[in-house]
């Protein structure tokens, strides 16, 4: 398997008559881990909603493999784009299981339901994830690292191969951090999959991502590797803080 590419070209995004985004240009290859930072408010969930069809944008800004976005079509950008949400409330009870299979829906012949190819894919994508010993399980009774574990599985039981994440470790304690980041690693290095990620923790970043993207302004300000892009003084003018405050895991850097 291999991940797909994606490209952005002066990208712009408006709501009514406020600019989210601006010369937006990115050129992420299959097969990248891509970290996506940035102050709040600087448009790191705009640009993850654009890569990923949910807002629309002009022809051609935005194209995956090389086809524009329009011209996927929504059947087939559903097959090959899996879209883990930050997390997301249950409004009644279902197993785990159900919940993964839910990344099954783009497969799913329209009028006889899951075929043995589906619950397969979902059995398979449970144990990627690393989660059997979820089954059966109430999904709303799951605490929060593994409610996001189990919507990773429904996300690789989709079975894209361009696999974006929004804040996937927001709420979580240490463990179930790094139990999230060494799964979408795994993911990347040995599947080959195209990983995409909005995350707030700079140290997180820079440890698990070999490329960081950041976000400032409405456009991206720096891109390149942790060392290049966190330094003292961008931290400083795009954050606003002294990196002096900040957690010592990212010392060797500034």
């Amino acid at each position: 398997m291999h991940g797909l590419s994606v490209s952005v070209a002066g990208l712009r995004l408006t709501y009514g008559r406020r600019t989210i985004l601006e010369n937006v240009d990115l050129d992420i290859a299959s097969g990248e881990r891509v970290c996506i930072i940035g102050p709040n408010g600087a448009g790191k969930s705009s640009l993850l909603r654009c890569l990923t069809g949910l807002v629309p944008t002009e022809p051609g800004m935005v194209r995956i493999d090389g086809m524009p976005l329009a011209e996927l079509g929504r059947d087939r950008l559903a097959r090959s784009v899996a879209v883990v949400p930050g997390q997301v409330a249950l409004p009644f009870s279902m197993r785990v299981e159900e919940v993964v299979a839910l990344g099954r829906i783009p497969h799913e012949h329209r009028l006889s339901g899951p075929r043995l190819a589906d619950h397969a894919a979902v059995d398979a994508a449970i144990e990627r994830a690393g989660i059997g010993h979820l089954r059966g399980r109430d999904a709303r009774e799951l605490s929060l690292g593994e409610r996001q574990l189990m919507l990773i599985a429904m996300a690789l039981a989709q079975q894209g191969r361009l696999l974006v994440l929004d804040e996937p470790t927001v709420h979580l304690d240490l463990r179930h951090q790094v139990e999230v980041m060494q799964l979408l690693v795994a993911l990347n290095e040995r599947e080959g999959l195209t990983v995409i990620a909005v995350l707030h923790d700079l140290a997180l970043a820079a440890s698990m991502f070999p490329r960081i993207v950041l976000v400032a302004d409405r456009t991206i300000v720096a891109d390149g590797p942790a060392a290049a892009v966190l330094t003292a003084d961008r931290i400083r003018d795009v954050y606003g803080v002294d990196p002096r405050y900040l957690p010592a895991l990212l010392a060797p850097l500034l």
